[in-house]
């Protein structure tokens, strides 16, 4: 191997040694509010949620939230949802939070979705919305709007066991998607604190079911 393929070859194992070492954890963008509105020890937050109303008709937000039916989970858990507007206020909000209460086994749908206007979109969703138990709607103006998703429990204690489970929403299982209906495209949404994050309650006694990021 000549010098030119061995500088040349070190100077790639530096490059890739750097992305190496510079990789680690990614976080969600900073939200300016207070630290309990972003305190994911009994709550899920995602970073980004989009929506525009009926007469657009082209983007909306869905969620989809599963009780996996463990050891130590409540068989019923209660949530509040609540779609905040932009990334600097915990107040102005996107429609009117809703609360459901997720059974055993059961996979809860969540949409986020503009003012259903006649003759534009989103019909068909807001009256699955109205009947059936299993799904919940944010609805909010003729405005477009995007922020982001806050998940609270309704218990006033979730990490505490009432004897039948923990009533606690980070045990929840969430995944989620913005949709472009016009160009059938999307993306994937970020929860943070959830299930799949593998982490464990500091009040939880080692062993026990995963929890979200504490």
């Amino acid at each position: 191997m000549n010098k030119q393929r061995v500088f040349r070859y070190i100077a790639v194992l530096a490059v890739l040694t750097s992305l190496v070492m510079g990789a680690g954890p990614a976080f969600a963008q900073s939200i300016n509010t207070p630290s309990s509105e972003v305190n994911n020890v009994n709550g899920v937050v995602v970073p980004f949620w989009q929506a525009q109303p009926g007469a657009a008709g082209v983007t909306y937000t869905f969620v989809a939230i599963t009780h996996p039916s463990l050891s130590g989970m409540h068989s019923q858990i209660g949530v509040t949802a609540t779609a905040y507007l932009g990334t600097g206020s915990s107040t102005n909000t996107y429609g009117t939070s809703t609360d459901f209460t997720i059974s055993a086994g059961q996979t809860h749908r969540l949409f986020i979705i503009g003012t259903p206007q006649t003759g534009g979109a989103f019909p068909a969703i807001n009256t699955l919305i109205g009947s059936d138990a299993t799904v919940s709607g944010i609805v909010g103006t003729d405005n477009p709007g995007t922020g982001y998703l806050r998940f609270n429990p309704i218990a006033t204690a979730p990490k505490t066991n009432s004897g039948n489970g923990f009533q606690d929403i980070t045990m929840l299982s969430f995944w989620g998607a913005v949709v472009f209906e016009g160009s059938n495209t999307g993306f994937a949404m970020e929860f943070i604190g959830d299930a799949t994050d593998s982490s464990s309650h500091p009040g939880m006694a080692a062993g026990r079911l995963p929890s979200g990021v504490n």
